[in-house]
């Protein structure tokens, strides 16, 4: 066994930085786009996203309808985008302008949050329940070439799944 001297371990220790420096370059180079940030992605369009809530519906085995205006309480209402069929629950695709509307005095998740948001209705509508997706949620870039249709893919995907989880627990607790 042998045994390096603190500078011969330097040494190598330096070569391979370099060499793996030397590796990553080309690499970082061949992605053949440009990076973009976070502060770039933009959601899902309202139009796609309520197609996307439509089709998770149906796939649950109900059928999507026309949505309303639902009471949360003290005067704050909700357009319910995406009902079901003879159930009391659907979804809100909350928007920028939606969620100014909602005002300050209607407590939302913060963005990014995983954790679904079911607000329970008041008044007329006590028995209703809404799942709240908030647009920021839901985030891609337009850029055109295969990562973003991934990143839009994703962000698809996640909003089915946030709509099935939602349904499930719907099922579970036989809301109306």
């Amino acid at each position: 066994m042998s045994v390096r001297s603190p500078v011969s371990l330097g040494r190598s220790l330096s070569t391979l930085r370099l060499v793996g420096l030397a590796l990553a370059l080309p690499l970082g180079g061949c992605s053949g786009g440009t990076v973009r940030s976070v502060e770039q992605a933009r959601p899902l369009q309202e139009r796609r996203a309520l197609a996307v809530i439509a089709d998770a519906i149906r796939d649950a085995g109900l059928e999507p309808v026309a949505g309303r205006q639902v009471s949360l309480g003290d005067d704050v209402s909700v357009k319910l985008d995406v009902g079901v069929h003879g159930k009391r629950y659907g979804v809100a695709y909350l928007t920028g302008a939606d969620r100014q509307a909602l005002g300050a005095s209607f407590p939302l998740l913060k963005a990014g949050s995983t954790e679904l948001q079911v607000s329970r209705g008041a008044g007329e509508d006590e028995q209703a329940r809404v799942l709240l997706l908030q647009d920021t949620n839901y985030l891609f870039d337009d850029m055109n070439d295969d990562e973003n249709e991934q990143r839009t893919l994703t962000a698809e995907l996640r909003l089915t799944r946030d709509v099935t989880d939602f349904l499930v627990r719907a099922r579970s607790a036989r809301w109306p």
